[in-house]
């Protein structure tokens, strides 16, 4: 039986996050990595969420890349 992906939204193209807050960041990392490591006791193919994931931990660093410099 094909268990259905549910995938997180993406806010347009390019970037997925159009705030620069790293809170708002924070907050969706833990989210996304709490709903992935559910997905994976149940036994749900993750491979899109991780990639997801893993594009909005790029833009969490560049965010706080960026504050970095700007506070420097």
């Amino acid at each position: 039986m094909a268990t259905k992906v549910q995938h997180f939204s993406a806010n347009g193209p390019g970037r997925l996050q159009s705030s620069s807050d790293p809170e708002s960041f924070a907050l969706r990392l833990e989210d996304g990595y709490a709903r992935i490591e559910e997905a994976i006791v149940r036994g749900v193919d993750i491979r899109a969420w991780e990639d997801f994931w893993l594009q909005l931990l790029d833009e969490y660093e560049d965010v706080c890349d960026g504050l970095r410099l700007e506070a420097a």
